[in-house]
């Protein structure tokens, strides 16, 4: 029996990418994946458009609020442990308001964890190429940022991920106790998969297919991709790896 998927997305002022991210929920083949969306404390049009995503498609589409401070954690994280403490699929998938998923997405990540020993499956990222330098630069370096994450499962091991193609067996993230029993991280998925990883229970695998890849947003200045790439080595330097 193909475990069920429950697609989860934190959201805070995302009005200007969230459109491209609902149109592609919205055309996944599997027609039987659920979308669990969370608003974090947005200032903007973010709630409305995930309320009228919610409308189109009531069966499927849960809206939550984090609404209070969040106390030991960062925004981000106390939005996610609100999401799995409500989910209530087998898998979850977890992916961004910058991004757009595939059609077929939720079926690919399903597929893997027919598997009952596989607790974390890490999905490929993408930047579409331009011809400005910063841009085409990020493009150039994703695939090898995929291969520092994916090449370690081969040898048995799992040191990082991107939480923008992410998908967790519900059983093992509420196993750690969410992002409320991880604690405070600046790279909150990597926190997670290590986690899990550590419990010994469950494997980590791969979904390396172009039906399986989210493309994501190029960082549009300099010290945007400086800033992205100081918090992700600052997760790398605390992380319990080290």
């Amino acid at each position: 029996l193909r475990p069920s998927v429950e697609i989860v997305v934190a959201v805070r002022d995302e009005e200007a990418t969230l459109p491209g991210l609902l149109a592609s929920l919205a055309r996944q083949t599997d027609r039987t994946c659920r979308f669990l969306l969370v608003d974090d404390r947005s200032s903007d049009g973010t709630p409305r458009l995930l309320e009228t995503f919610r409308a189109a498609m009531p069966d499927r589409v849960r809206v939550l609020s984090s609404t209070a401070e969040p106390a030991g954690l960062t925004g981000k994280q106390a939005a996610l442990d609100l999401a799995i403490g409500a989910a209530g699929g087998d898998v979850l998938a977890f992916t961004d308001a910058d991004c757009v998923v595939p059609d077929r997405w939720a079926e690919q990540l399903a597929a893997r964890f027919a598997d009952p020993s596989v607790g974390v499956v890490l999905g490929r990222v993408r930047l579409p190429e331009d011809r400005a330098f910063l841009r085409r630069f990020q493009a150039f370096e994703q695939p090898l940022i995929n291969q520092y994450n994916f090449a370690p499962l081969g040898l048995g091991g799992a040191f990082g991920c991107f939480g923008n193609n992410l998908a967790v067996r519900r059983e093992a993230a509420v196993a750690v106790g969410g992002f409320r029993g991880l604690g405070w991280s600046v790279t909150e998925d990597t926190t997670l998969l290590t986690a899990i990883r550590d419990l010994g229970r469950w494997k980590v695998r791969a979904a390396v297919s172009a039906a399986g890849t989210v493309t994501t947003t190029a960082k549009p200045d300099w010290a945007s991709y400086v800033n992205q790439h100081t918090r992700w080595n600052a997760g790398a330097i605390h992380a319990r790896d080290w």
